[in-house]
């Protein structure tokens, strides 16, 4: 068992983490393994991001065999980047705001996106995309911000939109790219040259 654990260390830290594979049934798809090396006061563990996404019932690591490491794999055909979180010891439920407070970087993924409380750990699946780990200098012209509010009926509560339109911008009858984030804080000081909603 020592030798399977040091095995998978190994792994994780020339590889980086999440380890990504081709699928052996279909490789049209990547499986995506999280992993996060516990203790002995590891409960529990879960990954939250854009991807694999914010459900409870599937985003929990399982722990292998009697080792401090704790796994969970996805599968996916898509081609994206994204930041994710992981939790440990998390009994929250459904109050995401305690939640948030207690995520955690990738400690083996030196791939981050932002600063301070708003740092996340970013993977990346066939994209690649040139952007600054910290936020980028003022020499870039400014676009423009709106901020919305949206009420769910469903969820019972208000949401902040933020509609930034870079500086250029202008009505034109031609279609736009349009690009939709969910970890907007972190995306708020972020100077982009498209059309993004927050």
């Amino acid at each position: 068992m020592e030798t399977k654990k040091l095995f998978i260390l190994f792994c994780m830290k020339s590889n980086h983490t999440p380890l990504i594979e081709l699928c052996p049934i279909d490789n049209q798809y990547k499986l995506i393994t999280y992993i996060w090396l516990g203790n002995q006061n590891t409960e529990n563990v879960y990954v939250f991001g854009s991807f694999p996404g914010w459900d409870l019932s599937v985003n929990q690591l399982q722990r292998l065999l009697q080792t401090d490491i704790w796994y969970v794999t996805f599968r996916t055909n898509k081609s994206f980047i994204s930041t994710y979180y992981f939790t440990v010891n998390d009994f929250f439920e459904n109050n995401w705001i305690k939640r948030s407070e207690q995520y955690r970087l990738d400690p083996f993924n030196k791939n981050t996106f932002g600063e301070g409380t708003n740092k996340a750990s970013v993977l990346k699946i066939s994209m690649d995309m040139q952007y600054s780990s910290r936020f980028p200098s003022n020499h870039y012209p400014s676009g423009r911000i709106e901020t919305y509010s949206f009420h769910s009926s469903i969820l019972n509560n208000i949401r902040k939109i933020h509609i930034y339109t870079p500086h250029d911008y202008s009505h034109t009858p031609h279609l736009q790219e349009l690009l939709i984030v969910f970890d907007g804080n972190s995306f708020r000081a972020f100077q982009l040259k498209k059309h993004l909603i927050i």
